[in-house]
């Protein structure tokens, strides 16, 4: 992206020969369309992902500063979490890795990715 923003700048400071009007407005629009969809290091974005497959399993955690929140299994083993309050998708591993520590639950999930953690402790849970 910086090297077609610095065409940008040096078409507009005359530093190289002009780009016809379309070439402009086309680079112009994928720089927007790159910014706009895709994060950059200085402000990552965490990705909560699209709903993938049929809903097989719920169930709701309250974790100790009283916030309710819905995990949800997928038929294809995708793990969400949702805020009950505000009925927003979460950051799944986020939510699940402070109730499995406010609970002392037996679940390493630093060495463990989003799907097995879920898996866990949707085992945990319904073995409670």
């Amino acid at each position: 992206m910086h090297i077609v923003k610095n065409i940008i700048v040096k078409e507009l400071h005359s530093e190289i020969n002009p780009i016809n009007e379309y070439m402009r407005h086309t680079l112009k629009a994928f720089i927007r369309f790159v910014d706009s969809t895709i994060a950059t290091s200085d402000e990552k974005k965490m990705r909560t992902g699209q709903d993938i497959g049929d809903v097989i399993e719920e169930v709701i955690i309250k974790t100790k500063n009283n916030k309710e929140h819905k995990i949800i299994l997928r038929d294809s083993s995708q793990i969400q979490v949702f805020n009950l309050e505000t009925y927003e998708k979460e950051v799944a591993r986020h939510v699940m890795a402070e109730y499995i520590d406010e609970n002392n639950i037996e679940i390493n999930h630093s060495v463990l990715n989003t799907r097995m953690i879920g898996r866990k402790l949707l085992d945990y849970l319904r073995n409670k």
